[in-house]
């Protein structure tokens, strides 16, 4: 009978193991799942931080109460297998619900609080049930684990237990399940965890019966999870967002998490683009050219679209030596697979942008700023006044700082914000917008920018450039304008703020002109 006794304690603890690596995993995992529809901002966050800790809670406080009725192996392999079932049935409901509530909230007034509670509907729907019933197995395995033996001791081995699994939890969605194999499958694995838990912990006969029947419907949401969605012809999870590759009329479209915008287009006669991109021909017009001695580095390369744009209106045969950095070891190949990027005359990178910097003692004629962090957002540390100071000491004399920005207006705070702090750094400061998107280019130097002067110089056939170039202004930063620093730097909420609602109304359109919108 001691012997049985310690085989279950062992084995309960084995379960506060799983069950604190199960709640870890669903939080993380639920994030990617949410993401297509409402990014990665912090707003997502907070409601789904929110929602795992509410159902824990809750979760807490019903397991209570069972434990001092008493729970069996039998009412514990229930609790189990239903989480398990639930978890399934998340992946399933997913998709459809929560792209019923993007295009609710369309029509939200408010476009941050719309995103907070829509994603906050989708995280109580989809993933606080089988939330709950992890937390009501904590108290349960807690009081089993007590039975006869010091209350202390039992819950330092429960509470190690269960934190090992929690960090276990952590750990290998983030490196390991959701960069290989996607964060459906990841879930489903961690549902079929469960199933196989409940049905070991079950009486014998019930257990193989659940098993028999859990495991086929595993294994058709798995192949139904593993469709490609939205009509992409590559579709695939990094460690940092999902990336989706789409195709019409031979081109090549790259979208990331909900699709809200292009990140790279590629065009395979070399045609223009349409898009914001046609703009970086102008810019190494704006200063003196010597062929093979033009360096320019690109940070966000993402597919390359800015390579033969930016030598686009350049002599042909014209040498310009381009460094592409791109963050995401998966967009590169990405970009090698469907962009052509290993045809273009460019050293790809794979670091941060702000970290290359940092690193390098090359010397730029051009730094293109192009990175977002997941689909909307320019990542903060990429904004600051402390990051355009390190930009300026990788430009040779007159070099330009090149940044796109995604915008409604030039009065927007996270324009003025954004150009008042460029302008902290760099005496020049030259906006060029896209007039029929929300693309604005910032440029700016230590020597003035005469945009009035490649005017004459755009190429026929480009005149919806020539009338960008001409509504291009200097900005003049006003001193009510906050400046973004490495302490502060509100990316995420400006962005949400302006252009979410605007976002969710062009989600029936990925292909959508311009990159963030």
């Amino acid at each position: 009978m001691a012997d049985l006794t310690q085989k279950q304690r062992k084995w309960d603890l084995l379960l506060a193991f799983f069950v604190g690596s199960g709640s870890m995993a669903v939080e993380i995992i639920a994030s990617r799942i949410l993401a297509p529809y409402f990014g990665a901002s912090l707003f997502v966050w907070t409601s789904l931080i929110l929602t795992i800790l509410v159902a824990l809670a809750v979760g807490y406080w019903l397991g209570g109460v069972v434990a001092e009725k008493g729970a069996n192996d039998l009412f514990i392999g229930i609790l189990l297998c239903v989480t398990g079932a639930m978890l399934v049935a998340g992946v399933w409901v997913s998709n459809g619900f929560s792209a019923v509530l993007t295009s609710f909230l369309a029509t939200w007034p408010n476009a941050s609080i719309g995103l907070f509670l829509g994603s906050l509907a989708s995280a109580v729907v989809i993933f606080a049930l089988p939330v709950l019933i992890m937390g009501m197995m904590g108290p349960i395995l807690l009081k089993r684990l007590s039975a006869g033996s010091d209350v202390g001791k039992a819950s330092g081995r429960y509470l190690v237990a269960s934190t090992l699994g929690s960090a276990a939890g952590t750990l290998l969605p983030t490196l390991l399940l959701v960069p290989n194999i996607g964060s459906r499958h990841s879930l489903e694995l961690v549902a079929a965890l469960f199933i196989i838990l409940g049905a070991v912990t079950l009486p014998r006969r019930k257990g193989t019966m659940t098993l028999a029947l859990a495991l086929p419907m595993i294994g058709l949401t798995y192949a139904q999870s593993n469709l490609p969605q939205n009509n992409a012809i590559f579709e695939k999870e990094s460690g940092y967002q999902m990336i989706r590759v789409t195709e019409r009329d031979g081109w090549h479209y790259l979208l990331f998490n909900e699709g809200s915008g292009v990140q790279s287009v590629y065009v395979p006669d070399g045609e223009r683009t349409y898009m914001y991109y046609d703009l970086l021909g102008v810019v190494p017009l704006l200063r003196p050219f010597h062929d093979g001695d033009h360096q320019v580095a690109i940070l966000g390369l993402a597919g390359g679209t800015g390579i033969p744009r930016y030598t686009a209106f350049l002599p042909p045969g014209s040498t310009v030596d381009f460094t592409g950095v791109e963050v995401d070891d998966k967009v590169i190949d990405v970009a090698r697979r469907y962009f052509g990027i290993d045809d273009l005359p460019v050293s790809v990178i794979n670091q941060d942008g702000r970290n290359f910097l940092r690193s390098t003692t090359d010397k730029f004629d051009t730094i293109l700023v192009d990175a977002y962090s997941n689909q909307l957002y320019i990542p903060s540390h990429m904004v600051t006044e402390e990051f355009f100071g390190l930009v300026r000491s990788r430009l040779k004399p007159g070099g330009i700082l090149v940044t796109n920005i995604n915008v409604t207006s030039s009065e927007a705070p996270l324009f003025r914000s954004l150009t008042a702090t460029v302008s902290r750094r760099f005496p020049y400061v030259v906006a060029i917008p896209e007039l029929d998107a929300y693309n604005q280019l910032i440029l700016a130097s230590d020597e003035p920018i005469d945009t009035a002067a490649v005017i004459p110089l755009i190429p026929d056939g480009y005149s919806d450039l020539a009338d960008y170039v001409r509504a291009a202004t200097r900005v003049e930063p006003d001193a009510a304008d906050r400046i973004f620093t490495d302490d502060w730097a509100p990316v995420e909420f400006m962005t949400e703020s302006m252009i979410v609602a605007e976002t969710f109304k062009q989600h029936k359109n990925p292909l959508h002109r311009g990159r963030g919108l």
